[in-house]
């Protein structure tokens, strides 16, 4: 059995409070975003994972600025 990084078992947990959209949606590229910059922000900096969540939403609402992600706001304290 893999044993699977610190840093990676923290972001699959983060990510089971953003749920999947559908297909291509834009829900999926956030939460690809927020997977990516997260590791970075672990491995990187002390930023929590509400800077982390806040940082990758602001850089979508430059995109589409309607776009609000859908998450667990009791996991998220934002």
């Amino acid at each position: 059995m893999k044993k699977i990084p610190k840093i990676q078992r923290q972001v699959e947990g983060d990510l089971e409070h953003i749920p999947r959209g559908p297909r291509g949606s834009t829900q999926n590229y956030f939460r690809q975003m927020y997977s990516a910059m997260r590791i970075n922000h672990l491995s990187k900096t002390s930023k929590t994972k509400e800077e982390t969540f806040l940082e990758v939403w602001e850089h979508w609402k430059k995109i589409d600025v309607n776009f609000v992600p859908i998450y667990d706001p009791s996991y998220f304290k934002i």
